[in-house]
This record gives structure tokens, C-alpha cells and sequence, in this order.
């Protein structure tokens, strides 16, 4: 035997034994790490590389935590086998596990409203149970906003928005800006300077539906006030607007408020709610029909729910909701309902007698009178309640349908009857002031006679 071939030989036996050596370990490990005879097992150095055994074990490991996985992922497309054991789902082949999937989501995106009402009302209880930080932070209304600003929208009832609100802001409001952006929505300079300080205010009782009227923003920036001399009342002194003239402009009024509201206070939303009332009732097309001068009657009805709500807000009460603002109706319409009848069919059959058909009034927002004075007493020597104003001008005179001699017309108080002035209620400037034509013409014919700028 050449030297080559003892050497290989001499490898070979080695091997052989280091494996045998390597089998007698793992049997006496199984019997708890001991050789016979119960003496420890002496640490012997590996020559033959990593353990078999050791590797298996890693192997197993592995495809264990990749069956977990796939599994796991396979529960989160679809919860209808999140109960199913791991080795069912990863033992699933790989296509099925896709079709599978695909057809839950088309089915999902196909689901009826109520699951996806399910899922809103989900959405809403993890909100409710994880509440958003929101950190503290500077706000100049401008330039610094503050995050609090774009949260999404509360999920609570709009009382409570009311109530929210008032906490924040207070009995005396905030600080009154104009610097919204009204041009975007169309409604670039409707809306007066006293307007947007009532809605910083909301308990401000000086609230009404003309200062959102396009017609009284030139007005209102001048500055013109109307003093009224009210015989035993006094003397007052108010805003000299005009009155709503029609259905239409009412409805934009109404409009701007609600764009103005939302800019100004979007937690207010009792001008939604009256506007919402307004429109599920046709703007009350069926109560008032046949009566006259109907934007006058639902400027006047939305004045006072205005100031109602503007008391309640002083008063820390809810504003008038749907069924408050019928019964609120009803009542406040009740009680003027004879009066308006009556003028409505006083004025049937009747024609205007100058011809021209009558534009928007400039006449007040309030009367101390009770009505027109169709048959009724004589007032030739009634007495006027002072010099000629908007409360003592005849406005069936000025409308061109009075059927009364001057010197005896009037109406009755309840300081008895007062004498009304047929003279012209047109409003004219004069000395950079307004005031009204106070000459001997209707209204009507005001432009015909004097001309538009007189």
C-alpha cells in the first residue's frame, strides 16, 4: 500500500468516527445530557461544521413564524375566517387565497347602505373612544391658524353645538371682524357692517334679515340714522333701512345670512335650521296667499325669531328647532293674521290709481298703528302724532291705493285716533343725509315727478 492511499484510508476511519461520536451525543442529550453511569457529558470540540439537529430546528422555526404570517394576512382580507387555524389557512393554495380575497373586496365595495352605515357608526365609536390631541398653539384668525380649526366635524346634535359655542365665546361674543371671504360664494358685498357685528354678538337684539339685504349695504356704510318723534312714546332713533321689497330679495337675504353665519360663527346653526323651516314650507306660499306685500310678512316673522333666538342665547336657552319655529308661527301669525286679511282684501279690485306699479319699500320695520282706516271714524280733526315720518305717512298713499281724502285719513291706537300724512315716502339725500321726499305725491310717481336722484 502506497503512502497516498494509508492517508486517505487513515481520513475516512476519522470521519467515521467523529460521526459516530456525534450520533452518541444527540441519544445521550435525549436522555437528559448524560452518559451512562449518570456523569455529565464532556464538551467536545465540533470539527464537522454546524449541527444537523440545530439546523432543523431553525428550519422549523421559520416555517412556522411563514404559516403564522400568511395566515395572519390572510385573516385581515378576510375576517369572515378569523377563527380558522393557522396551518388550515396557510395550507390554502395561494391562487384560491386570491380569488378569495378579490371577490370579498368587490363584494365590499358593492355592500348595501347598511353595512356602510355600520361602518360610519364604527368610525364614529373609535373617535369617541380615541380622542384626538390637539396641541396647544397660537391663532390670529389671519396668518396662524390653529389645527383645532380643521378637525373633522362633531357628530353631536346641533343644540349642542349651540350650547358649545356660547361656553367658548361668552354672553358678549367676540370681537367683530369683516374679513371673509364672500366674493368666493358669490355674495361679495351683501352683507352690512352691522350684520357681520350682530353674528359676533349672538345675543345682540338688533339682529334683522335687511342687514343682509344688498340694498341697505350702501346704505348702512354711510352712517344715516332716522330719528322718530313717537307723540307720548318719545323719541327714537334707529338704522335708516329699507324693508325687504320682495320674495326674492328675501331669499338672497336669507342666503347671505346663512354664508355669513357660517364664516362668522359655523357652530351657530339656528339661521339653517329657520332657513330649513322656510323651505319645507314654501316660504309659507300656502298661509299667505292673497295677502299683500308677503316678503313685508316673512321679514317681519324672521326679524322676530332673530331676536327670539337671540334672547334665548343671552338667557343660555336652546334656540327655536323645527317644532318650536310651527308653534312660533302659528302664533305669531295668529296674532296678525285679521289685520293683514284685511288690508289684503280691502285692496281686491282695487286699481293703483297712478298707474305705476310700486318697487320696494322704504318704509319702517315697525308700527306703533294698528291698520289702514277703511270705514272707519271720521279723522278730520284728529291730530298727527308729530311731523312726518315714516311710522305717520299714509302707506296705502304712497302705494296709490288710498281711497281717503287727506284730511280724513288716519288710523287708530291705542291713544286714540291719529291722522296719517299724504305725503311722499320716497327716500332722497339730502345735505349727505337721507330723508324722505315728505311732498305732496305718491311714492309711485316720486320718479316721474321729481326724478330718480331727487
Amino acid at each position: 500500500m502506497d503512502e497516498e492511499t494509508f492517508q486517505e484510508n487513515a481520513r475516512e476511519a476519522e470521519e467515521n468516527l467523529e460521526d459516530e461520536s456525534s450520533r452518541t451525543r444527540e441519544a445521550f442529550r435525549s436522555r437528559g445530557g448524560q452518559a451512562p453511569g449518570g456523569q455529565p457529558l464532556p464538551q467536545q470540540r465540533n470539527t464537522m461544521g454546524p449541527d444537523p439537529g440545530a439546523s432543523s430546528q431553525r428550519t422549523s422555526r421559520t416555517q412556522n413564524e411563514n404559516t403564522s404570517e400568511l395566515a395572519e394576512y390572510v385573516r385581515s382580507k378576510l375576517p369572515q375566517l378569523a377563527d380558522a387555524p393557522d396551518a388550515l389557512l396557510a395550507g390554502q393554495q395561494i391562487d384560491s387565497i386570491l380569488r378569495a380575497i378579490i371577490q370579498s373586496e368587490n363584494n365590499e365595495q358593492s355592500s348595501t347602505a347598511r353595512n356602510l352605515e355600520a361602518r360610519l357608526h364604527s368610525n364614529f365609536q373609535r373617535a369617541v373612544e380615541h380622542p384626538a390631541m390637539i396641541p396647544a398653539g397660537m391663532d390670529n384668525r389671519s396668518t396662524v391658524l390653529h389645527i383645532g380649526r380643521f378637525q373633522a366635524g362633531a357628530g353631536i346634535l346641533l343644540q349642542k353645538h349651540w350650547e358649545e359655542g356660547r361656553k367658548s365665546w361668552g354672553a358678549k361674543g367676540v370681537p367683530s371682524i369683516n374679513n371673509y371671504d364672500m366674493e368666493a360664494l358669490g355674495a361679495a358685498g351683501c352683507v352690512t357692517a352691522k350684520g357681520w357685528d350682530v353674528l359676533h354678538h349672538p345675543g345682540n337684539p338688533d339682529i334683522s334679515i335687511r342687514l343682509f339685504s344688498v340694498t341697505n349695504v350702501g346704505q348702512a356704510s354711510s352712517g344715516a340714522r332716522m330719528v322718530q318723534i313717537l307723540g307720548e312714546e318719545g323719541i327714537a332713533v334707529h338704522d335708516n333701512m329699507k324693508e325687504v321689497g320682495d320674495m326674492t330679495e328675501l331669499k338672497l337675504a336669507m342666503r347671505n345670512l346663512k354664508l355669513a353665519a357660517r364664516q362668522a360663527a359655523p357652530w351657530n346653526f339656528s339661521f339653517e335650521v329657520l332657513d330649513s323651516y322656510l323651505l319645507a314650507n314654501d316660504y309659507m306660499d300656502k298661509e299667505l296667499a292673497g295677502v299683500s306685500k308677503k316678503a313685508s310678512v316673512l321679514a317681519g316673522f324672521i326679524d322676530h325669531v332673530l331676536k327670539v333666538n337671540a334672547s334665548r342665547y343671552t338667557q343660555q336657552a336652546e334656540f327655536l328647532d323645527l317644532q318650536k319655529l310651527a308653534t312660533t308661527w302659528t302664533a305669531w301669525w295668529g296674532a296678525r293674521k285679521s289685520g293683514q286679511a284685511f288690508s289684503s282684501n280691502s285692496n281686491q279690485g282695487q286699481s293703483n290709481k297712478s298707474g305705476f306699479k310700486n318697487k320696494s319699500s322704504n318704509q319702517g320695520s315697525s308700527s306703533s298703528f294698528s291698520r289702514p282706516n277703511q270705514n272707519s271714524p271720521n279723522f278730520t280733526n284728529a291730530k298727527y302724532s308729530g311731523p312726518p315720518s315714516v311710522e305717520n305717512m299714509c302707506k296705502r298713499f304712497n302705494n296709490g291705493n288710498c281711497n281717503n281724502h287727506y284730511s280724513n285719513c288716519g288710523v287708530v291706537t291705542t291713544r286714540g285716533p291719529l291722522k296719517l300724512y299724504h305725503l311722499c315716502n320716497y327716500s332722497v339725500k339730502r345735505d349727505g343725509k337721507f330723508d324722505y321726499c315728505k311732498q305732496r305725491h305718491e311714492r309711485v310717481r316720486h320718479e316721474s315727478i321729481v326724478g330718480k336722484n331727487n
